[in-house]
């Protein structure tokens, strides 16, 4: 009796210890499923929030193409290669996503060349201006002063994608019709970026959280709160800065420094 005593208690404690290890299991394999639910709604909010403005932009010169507007042969070939730009800008960007969703650390990688910051962003507005006319907002980029480019160090890709959540976040958020002003200027070896609109605004102490990914500020009106943290991403990876200025009823001014030469 006493041997298989011995032998139960044995086998009921390696009973007990597996039991245990199983809820241990169930409780990393449920951790896992919230873990991978998560990544999968933040992968959709991402492509979703970065293909909104390349799609309206697409949709935008299509439907004017289809229109009796546009008779001239040479403007019919303009806006047929915006769509293939912004389509080449999707594909790049989607290529992007993925790579990411499938980097364990999420490394916001740029790959630089030398670029004109000021025909970048006058491109990005260009691109954007007729989803913005649609608002009743009207964008004005200003260069430098004596007309000369401003050559940086840039992944434009990520750049453009940067300026398209800047452009989009306040043509969401003014709240009225009005004007994005962007002017460009440089100083030191530093590049200064600013858009600057005429909207309604945020409250002083929210700005600090604007940045953060998903946040929402008191005027939201939809979307997953991604535009702002993308472009500091983007403003980081060619080590710069970016920072807000605004108050209620006195717009909106994103600031960028960046570096000359990275």
């Amino acid at each position: 009796m006493g041997l298989f005593s011995g032998k139960n208690r044995r086998l009921q404690e390696e009973l007990q210890k597996t039991q245990e290890e199983l809820k241990l299991k169930s409780v990393e394999c449920e951790m896992l499923r919230k873990d991978s639910d998560s990544d999968l709604i933040h992968f959709h909010s991402a492509v979703s929030h970065a293909m909104r403005i390349p799609i309206s932009i697409i949709l935008g010169y299509a439907d004017l193409l289809r229109g009796d507007l546009v008779t001239e042969e040479a403007v019919r070939r303009e806006y047929l290669l915006k769509i293939c730009d912004r389509v080449t800008y999707m594909n790049s960007l989607l290529n992007q996503l993925l790579a990411d969703a499938r980097s364990d650390t999420q490394l916001y990688e740029i790959i630089t060349a030398p670029a004109d910051i000021t025909a970048l962003i006058q491109r990005t507005a260009s691109d954007i201006a007729l989803a913005a006319a649609q608002k009743g907002i009207n964008i004005k980029v200003n260069g430098a002063e004596d007309g000369t480019p401003i050559i940086i160090e840039a992944d434009e890709t990520q750049l453009t994608k940067g300026f398209y959540n800047i452009l989009e976040n306040s043509m969401k958020y003014m709240g009225r019709p009005g004007e994005i002003n962007i002017t460009v200027s440089r100083s030191d070896g530093q590049v200064l970026i600013v858009f600057k609109d005429d909207g309604k605004g945020l409250a002083e102490e929210e700005l600090e959280h604007i940045f953060d990914m998903n946040y929402q500020g008191s005027n939201m009106t939809s979307g997953f709160g991604l535009g702002l943290h993308l472009a500091k991403l983007s403003v980081e990876a060619h080590k710069g800065k970016i920072f807000a200025k605004s108050g209620r009823d006195k717009g909106m001014g994103i600031y960028i420094c960046l570096p000359e030469k990275l």
